[in-house]
């Protein structure tokens, strides 16, 4: 992909049929388009409120379906469905964005507590937060460069934003900040590998049949800093994300046809700005009790992520493990 004929290139090729056909897909989308992330930010966002201090595992915060904002005249934000009192791993599960809102809030200390003025807030605060939480990103993989042993790796960022206190319930789902599929699967495989990062690479060594001239080094991070209990809420909120019937993957990882290994992951949506283009995202891995897998998948233009990319996934596992069955 895409079909060409051969011969375009010895008789000549026209701009326009280059620039439709070609130039596309001489792009590595893994590794140099970054996107919005959507939903799948929030076991991050999960981890840096747990950081923090802002909320524990065991606390619901009630979703109405909506959040006003304090101190903005009647701002309001909306979830995208109404699910009463969720706890930490049930807001993962089920994607409630109101339970990331209100930790971003209080992570963020809107309204400003004190003397703190909001204008100071909103110039000084609100990017000193957003620069905290950009550290914990690149610390997972976001926005620092995977390590790849390829030519051309683009990288992710975080937007400062509009000035707005909206800004962090915004990032706080992935709806300021862009990144790369590879290095959403790097954040993946970290949480996996309970908070140890590794470096993606195609080629394990370089060398003859005599002896090896270089290596590469896989683990880049001994460990993120990141306390063993948060991570097992997280990895639970990811496992019922798939497997609890509220989940909002699980009606792509439960079927009759469901294969012998139990997927953690996440489901996203990101808003583009273009009308009816809504990226849809995925990130996973299995199997859940012993990770050897971590993914992500990316449909620009793919609406729901549970719709597009779930599929999509679930077939790159059950192809991975058909094919470990067969080796062992």
């Amino acid at each position: 992909v895409p079909t060409y004929e051969p011969e375009w290139f010895v008789k000549g090729i026209s701009y326009r049929t280059y620039s439709q056909l070609f130039a596309p897909a001489e792009r590595n989308w893994a590794m140099q388009a970054p996107v919005a992330p959507g939903s799948v930010m929030k076991p991050l966002t999960a981890l840096f409120a747990l950081a923090s201090g802002a909320i524990s595992s065991e606390e619901p915060i009630a979703c109405q379906g909506y959040l006003k904002l304090p101190a903005t005249n009647g701002t309001i934000i909306r979830c995208w469905a109404r699910h009463d009192d969720v706890t930490l791993e049930q807001a993962i599960a089920q994607s409630c964005d109101v339970y990331f809102y209100e930790s971003s809030l209080r992570y963020g200390k809107w309204p400003p507590p004190g003397n703190e003025g909001v204008l100071h807030w909103l110039q000084v605060s609100r990017l000193q937060i957003l620069s905290r939480f950009e550290h914990m990103q690149r610390a997972f993989g976001l926005g620092g460069g995977t390590g790849i042993d390829l030519p051309g790796e683009e990288t992710g960022y975080v937007n400062e934003g509009s000035g707005q206190v909206t800004d962090l319930p915004y990032t706080a789902i992935g709806q300021n900040e862009v990144f790369t599929p590879l290095e959403l699967a790097v954040y993946t495989s970290a949480i996996a590998n309970d908070g140890v990062r590794v470096v993606p690479h195609v080629v394990a060594s370089i060398g003859s049949l005599r002896y090896t001239t270089s290596s590469f080094k896989n683990v880049i991070d001994q460990g993120l800093g990141i306390k063993a209990d948060d991570l097992i809420s997280i990895q639970r909120g990811m496992w019922m994300a798939c497997n609890d019937r509220l989940g909002t993957a699980y009606h792509t990882f439960h079927d009759d046809k469901r294969a012998l290994y139990e997927v953690a992951g996440k489901t996203g949506t990101a808003e583009t700005g273009v009308s009816g283009f809504d990226n849809a995202v995925f990130i996973g891995y299995a199997p859940y009790d012993h990770p050897q897998i971590a993914i992500a998948v990316v449909v620009p233009g793919g609406g729901h992520g549970a719709d597009s990319t779930g599929p999509i996934a679930r077939a790159m596992f059950d192809r991975f493990f058909a094919k470990l069955s067969r080796k062992s």
